[in-house]
Order: C-alpha cells, then structure tokens, then sequence
C-alpha cells in the first residue's frame, strides 16, 4: 500500500494496448520481464489500431524495388524530409521481421502463391504494402492471442492512466482509475512505455475513437520529454462524410482512384473532374487540392467533394471484384447502410486522421526522460511531415518491439523506486475535484466540442498567424472560464463524464503545444499549410519544432533533423 491505496509492482509498465502497446508488451515479457498491459477500454476493441486499413510496408526481395532502402529513400522522400533518418533505418530494416512475429502469433496476411502478397500504394516507388486480412482488427486478434500466452502479462482493461509518478527525477511508475470498480491504484514501475496513440480528438472532424486525445503526451510532457512537430497532423482524404449515418468511415483512395485497381475518380459538386489524369497524389497534395475545390466554392451543398466509382472505364462487375477484394469490409460496412459506392457518387472529404507529432525517441525507444519509453504513433519524429500509407502499422510493431526489449533491459538494471505518497494524493484530490459539484457548473462534453471547433476552425487544414493567435485566446478563456467549472457527476465506477473531464484537461494542455509549435513553424510542409508562408522552407525550417516544460514553464525550441543517407536538395520539400 501507499498511503491508503492499492499498490501493484512490475518491472515494465505499458500504456496502451494496442498495436504497439501489445508488441511492447509481449517483447519485454520475452525477455524475462514482469509488465503490467494498462488499456483504457477491452483489448483488441479499442483504441485505433482495430480500425486501421490493411496495408502494413514490408520488403520481402521479391523484385529490386523490393527491398530496404527504397523502403527508407519513399519514406523519407515522402515525409518531406522531416523524418528522423536513424529512425526511417530501422523501420525499414525490422519491417520484414515483424510481418514473420505477426504470422507466427496467428495474424493472416493475404499469399499468393506462398508469398505474401503485395500492391503499390502512392508515394511508393514499387508494390510494398502487404495486406492484412481484417486490416487493424485482423493484426490485433494475433498480438492478444500472443499477449495471452504470456503469463508475466497482467492486461487491465478499462483503467484510465492519470498520472505519472517519478522517484529522483525518473518516472516510478503511475496512478491510475479503475472505471469498472472505481479504484484508485497505484502501480510502481521500474520503466515506463507510452504506447497511447495520437491526438486527433483535438479537432471536431476525424475517423478516430473519442478516446484519442494525446494522453501520452501529457503524461511524457509533465515528465520533462521533449515533444517534436506537433503542428503536424496528418488528414486523410476519402473519408464518408455525408449523411451523418455514414460519417467517418475510412474508404482507402488508394484502392478507389488507382487506374490499375478501380480507377474511380474524385468530383467537385459541379460533378467536374479536378484531379489530372492517372495515379492519385500522396495525402498531403491531395488533400490541399480536395481543400482547394472546397473552399473555392466548388463543393456540394454540404461542403463535401463527389467520390464516384461508376467513372470507372471498367465494368461495374469488375469494379465489385477489386473493391470486394482490396477493401471488403469497407464495402460491406456501406452496403449495409444503405450506400453500394459501386453504383452511386458518395459525399467524402479529408478529416483529422493521424498523428505525425509526438515524442522524441531514439532508435530503441527511448525518451529524453531516463526509464521511459515511448512507441507507435504517441512517437513523433518518424514519419515526418507526411505519411506513407502502411507505415504506420509497420512503425506499431518494429518499435513497440524496440521499445519493450529496452524497457525490460533498463528494468534489470534499475533498484524497485520508492513511491512518494505525496504524489499520489495530490492526483486523488485531483481527481475528487472533477466530482465536487461547482456553481454553474459544466459538463465536459460541451465544453470538449468547443476545443474541437476551435481546432478545426484555426488549426485545420488551412492555418494563418492570425487564425492561431485568435485559437490561444480562444482556449485561455476555455482554461481561465470554462475548466474551472466542470463537473462530471458523483461517482467513480462506469462515470464516462469523469473520463471525459480527465481528457478534457488533456485536450486543452496538448491543444496549447499545437497551436505553438504551428505559430513557430513559418513555412507550409506536408500536411501543416500556412497560407501566410505558403512554400517549404528547406534553408530555415528543415528542423524538429520541440515543445517541453522546463522550470514549471511551457518552452518552444528547434532542434536539427538526422540525416544520415539522403540530403534533401535546398528548394525540395
């Protein structure tokens, strides 16, 4: 016990369980470590990984593009440079190898001829991307599968993370609420891995679960981690966005508009065609001229763009077939709503869709905080400015691995922390805040979509100086105002308000980062525009923005990118 609370020890804490909190896990387990697995809702049916598309990079040799260093020349080439090149080797180089761990823990991949089978994606310099059978939820049914087999794995599920408690300046372990009991425990650690997703809850339009609100990035913040580019925000472009039945369901472009799979072709609300003939653009172009059309006027009445599959020159038979084999579930899922995307236009537009910010890490990891760690998309110094479709499974898997084996080696090496009682209560009585009822009081679900509105509106797709300086002010009075008088009922047990004002908190404390770091970064990259810096500027800006708390105080910084094989030439972004 510490004080009055529940203490549970281990030697490797992981928080979060999907795709790379799970590899993390079952690694550090390998090695001889005891983790304890915390997830926020029921492995394997939360969190994002479950939703992910099917496409996981891997080099196999199977032709000469096959193979390494394309995999590290697109990915690089395609994240316009920003990407930790050290990181980008080690993507490329363990990719493989986890495709086999995968197998080897039942997840099925599509084969052909008893190889795995591969498709070209955009930003692809040949077919790279191996197909997952049930995509994220396919890859996940094989990692829990694994994670079971572990005894030296304790999985807690629906416990929410609050806090990180440190011991002489290095993380000890972490508080943390039991939503199904209502307990609040203690759990000491001798490391730490942040495996919990991004953040894209910030703003009012995504395909991500509510639950993605960057808690790691908080936690590695109050820690002392340097965060990196987190301006960057990935959106993806083909997402249903019309009738509000179907919003945020993912329809992979890659697979509609490719002349080799369906050849569908994407139309303004005029029915006009705007994209020039052939392969589509990677997602950080394609989006910025979906956007173009938008707000030019050329929308329909809803805002949207036309996705229309019958402009496809071949037959609607054979357009069902590749459809059917490539993105099923998609289809399936819209057929039962009342859309068969073979016969008729479908309304869609670019939405909030992934992470490219997060924390610093090195190639094992590691955090600038000694004992933690971090993995997945809660890393941010990988993919860089924009992100090749499929890479983000691959990075879940090469450094949820990585990570586990240097948490679990760091463990073996480090004394059982001592755990400060003051800490933790201070998190209780924190906690107890958010359930002591104020005058006029909120509820956090108001107060949570106007941060996302604020978001969406001035630092969307389209940002200015004056648009994200209005957004701070906005979000200080949201802070000063509205924080203060959130309450979120009476109880701990099954209170989802309660965790909505603890991810509120969250929200408004990473939605400040972002708002910063895209006010330093003058120049337009990948998938951060600024209209009032419109081009890349490789001669002042091919630098990391960084974001850390120093002295109690929010600081901004740059650091140098590494570059370890390809220099990008100065005009190229």
């Amino acid at each position: 016990m510490v004080g009055r609370f529940e203490v549970i020890n281990t030697d490797v804490l992981v928080i979060g369980a999907g795709g790379a909190g799970a590899r993390a896990a079952i690694e550090a387990a390998s090695q001889g470590a005891d983790v304890v697995l915390a997830s926020k809702g029921p492995m394997g049916r939360s969190g994002i990984t479950p939703l992910a598309q099917w496409s996981f990079e891997a080099t196999f040799g199977y032709s000469d593009l096959d193979n390494p260093e394309v995999h590290f020349y697109d990915t690089v080439v395609e994240g316009r440079y920003l990407s930790d090149q050290n990181l980008v080797e080690a993507l490329a180089a363990d990719a493989a190898q986890r495709v086999l761990d995968l197998e080897r823990y039942g997840t099925l991949f599509k084969k052909e001829q008893g190889k795995f089978r591969q498709v070209k994606i955009p930003g692809q310099s040949g077919p790279r991307s191996v197909m997952l059978v049930g995509g994220g939820h396919g890859m996940m049914l094989g990692l829990k599968r694994e994670v079971r087999r572990h005894n030296n794995i304790m999985v807690m599920e629906d416990v929410v993370v609050t806090s990180l408690l440190s011991s002489k300046g290095i993380p000890a372990g972490a508080t943390v609420l039991d939503c199904k009991t209502g307990e609040f425990k203690t759990i000491r650690a001798k490391a730490i891995v942040l495996a919990t997703g991004g953040y894209e809850e910030l703003w009012l339009k995504t395909d991500t679960p509510p639950e993605s609100v960057g808690d790691g990035l908080r936690l590695a913040y109050l820690a002392g981690a340097k965060l990196v580019d987190l301006e960057l925000l990935l959106f993806y472009p083909v997402v249903a966005s019309y009738p509000p039945s179907i919003q945020g369901i993912i329809i992979p472009y890659e697979c509609c508009l490719e002349p080799d799979y369906v050849g569908g072709r994407l139309l303004n609300g005029r029915m006009e065609d705007f994209l020039p003939p052939g392969s589509p653009p990677v997602r950080d172009i394609l989006i910025r001229q979906m956007f173009e059309e938008i707000y030019s006027g050329r929308g329909t009445p809803n805002g949207n763009l036309y996705l229309d599959l019958t402009k496809s020159p071949k037959a609607e038979e054979e357009v069902r077939r590749v459809v059917l084999d490539i993105i099923p579930e998609v289809y399936r899922h819209l057929l039962e709503l009342g859309f068969d995307i073979c016969r008729q236009p479908i309304e869609v537009a670019p939405v909030a869709h992934y992470s490219l910010g997060g924390v610093r890490i090195d190639e094992k990891g590691q955090t600038d905080v000694e004992g933690l760690y971090a993995a997945g998309e809660v890393a941010g110094n990988i993919q860089g400015a924009n992100r090749l479709s499929g890479n983000a499974l691959t990075e879940t898997q090469v450094f949820g691995a990585r990570a586990g084996k240097a948490a679990s080696d760091y463990s073996k090496a480090r004394e059982e922390p001592v755990i400060d009682p003051a800490q933790v209560e201070a998190e209780w009585e924190r906690i107890q805040n958010l359930l002591s009822r104020k005058a006029n009081s909120l509820r956090p679900g108001a107060v949570r979509k106007e941060v996302q509105e604020i978001m969406w509106q001035y630092a969307g797709p389209v940002r200015s100086e004056l648009g994200l300086t209005r957004a701070l002010d906005e979000l200080q009075r949201v802070r000063d105002n509205d924080l203060p008088r959130v309450w979120a009922g009476d109880t701990l047990k099954y209170n989802n308000d309660l965790i909505r004002a603890l991810e509120l908190e969250t929200m408004v404390d990473v939605a400040e980062m972002v708002l910063r770091a895209a006010l330093l970064r003058k120049e337009s990259r990948g998938h951060h525009f600024r209209e009032d810096y419109p081009v890349a500027d490789n001669q002042n800006w091919l630098k990391h923005t960084v974001v850390q708390l120093v002295g109690g105080r929010m600081t901004l910084s740059t650091m140098p990118v590494v570059i370890t094989k390809k220099v990008p030439p100065p005009e190229e972004a």
